[in-house]
């Protein structure tokens, strides 16, 4: 378990909104990343964030799934 603000290896990046689409009992969040790659996170129910805003994502590296336009799942 981590502490508040303690996240060790955890994936972070801040995160421009694009859309967010609510899929049942969660809620699937477009973004951009700085460089331009377009991640996708879900969130547990109805989300309260909105297109255009910047959030911050904070993962462990488990809770990842990276995909290549090319070759699918890496």
């Amino acid at each position: 378990m981590h502490r508040a603000g303690s996240y060790g290896d955890h994936f972070r990046a801040n995160i421009r909104v694009g859309a967010v689409e609510l899929v049942g009992a969660e809620s699937y969040v477009h973004g951009t990343l700085l460089k331009g790659e377009p991640p996708i996170f879900h969130v547990p129910g109805r989300s309260r964030i909105a297109m255009d805003d910047e959030v911050e994502v904070v993962a462990p590296p488990e809770s990842l799934h990276c995909f290549d336009a090319t070759v699918g799942r890496l």
